[in-house]
């Protein structure tokens, strides 16, 4: 491969990121209005989609919109062909087609297929608003919304512009919530605000969280009010952080992901900021529903934030306990996407506390494993939890080759220390190239050396 198509290559595939949890409503909102055969064959798309199997859920989609010749692998590898475009192009303006069409364009989207995504989607748009179908032309600015954000996160990563990309998905997610009904406004204005958050720092943005706190107050303990509150939680704890609300020089390091992504954004203010103590009671609250629920991942997402939230304001015993829970929960029902999260955190809290540094180590070791054991997954392992490795991910590696190098009375590492800090920057070295170009990108460079 030479160099040009190898550099082609590690674009397409580098990782999409958008840190938005709330995703479980988006084949509900698909559904409405469709014939029960086809609402059956969606939830199957769904159900793949919760548990990351995204080739599985776009072979699902490919019979309802009678697309049968098209290949899955080649539209997550983002290589849809000129005579596949004008097939989709022609698709029947019909609302299977457009609720169809809106959902491949979202498992492309969390599979890095942002150029296919785009086109699924606009082609989802323009049969909606052929059929005037107001609330299926508001859920794909939504959705467009969502892959231009993508998209703008990975020209972040590339270290290019990203205003263009992120306007775009401003706007989209504007239109949506203008189109959309009064109680089906929230998804939008939730990933309106956490973009905000992000990149518009001279926005004032305390009318529109103190606009979606009203909604929030009043959603019904389901599924989706549990992610909405999950997920306006987090966006309220980066709002703190970028408003510098905490005293971020008197957290102690390693620094929470939350602490350490958010205050990387331009310092901003707003007329009000959140109360810890109402953020606080929005995760308790959707970890209470979550387990009546039955929902563990949910559970688990929450009481693990709560317990990063009380990391960064130094309840570390409160912390631990929350975080010891999460970890049990994700564990039980093997997500290694989120248990990987509690592990770390664990490792984190452990060296806050004064303790032995080798039960710390353990607890980055068992995280940077179950990273590992999940690589394949790292880009986006469910719609719950959305991550960019080099925020989220390359982190536990870093710190625990730090915790290696500096855990002794010796200012000299041991052998054996020194000998894991090379291997885990070995680890992380193969990690940010499959992570880059995929596991079979991988396998290539393996047989090459």
């Amino acid at each position: 491969m030479n160099a040009k198509k190898w550099k082609i290559r590690l674009i397409i595939a580098i990782t999409t990121a958008i840190i938005c949890c709330w995703q479980i409503p988006i084949f509900a909102q698909i559904a409405r209005s469709i014939e029960p055969q086809t609402n059956t064959q969606l939830a199957d798309a769904q159900n793949l989609l919760s548990a990351g199997l995204y080739r599985q859920a776009c072979n699902s989609l490919l019979p309802i919109l009678k697309l049968t010749d098209f290949n899955c692998q080649t539209l997550i590898d983002d290589r849809l062909s000129p005579a596949e475009q004008v097939t989709i192009a022609q698709l029947p303006n019909t609302e299977i087609a457009a609720s169809g069409l809106r959902a491949l364009g979202e498992v492309m989207r969390l599979t890095g297929a942002l150029k296919t995504s785009e086109i699924l989607l606009k082609r989802s748009l323009n049969i909606a608003q052929n059929l005037q179908l107001n609330r299926a032309i508001a859920a794909a600015y939504l959705s467009l919304g969502n892959t231009h954000r993508s998209s703008g996160k990975r020209q972040a990563d590339l270290r290019k512009d990203t205003a263009a990309n992120y306007a775009k998905a401003l706007a989209y997610y504007e239109r949506a919530i203008e189109l959309s009904p009064i109680g089906e406004q929230l998804q939008a204005k939730l990933n309106k605000l956490s973009l905000l958050v992000e990149n518009k720092p001279d926005f004032d943005r305390g009318n529109l969280w103190q606009e979606i706190k009203l909604q929030v107050d009043n959603l019904p303990a389901d599924t989706a009010a549990t992610y909405a509150r999950i997920d306006f939680a987090e966006t309220l704890i980066c709002l703190k952080v970028q408003t510098r609300d905490f005293d971020i020089d008197r957290i102690s390091l390693p620094l929470p992901p939350a602490v350490k992504q958010c205050a990387g954004f331009a310092k901003t203010k707003t007329a009000e900021n959140p109360e810890l103590i109402y953020i606080a009671k929005l995760l308790a609250t959707a970890a209470n529903d979550a387990k009546r629920l039955s929902n563990l991942r949910a559970e688990s997402h929450a009481k693990g934030r709560l317990g990063e939230l009380y990391e960064i304001t130094g309840q570390i015993s409160a912390a631990k306990q929350l975080t010891t829970e999460a970890l049990g929960i994700a564990q039980s029902i093997q997500a290694a996407d989120i248990a990987y999260r509690w592990q770390w955190q664990l490792g984190r809290l452990r060296v806050k506390n004064g303790g032995d540094k080798k039960w710390a180590i353990a607890a980055y070791q068992a995280s940077v494993q179950t990273l590992q054991s999940a690589r394949k997954d790292l880009i986006a392992v469910n719609p719950d939890v959305q991550f960019s490795f080099r925020d989220s991910a390359e982190p536990v590696y870093r710190e625990l080759v730090d915790l290696l190098l500096t855990s002794e009375e010796s200012p000299q590492p041991s052998q054996a220390n020194l000998k894991q800090a090379i291997q885990q920057i070995d680890a992380l070295q193969l990690a940010e190239i499959e992570n880059f170009c995929g596991a079979a990108c991988l396998l290539q460079l393996r047989s090459i050396a």
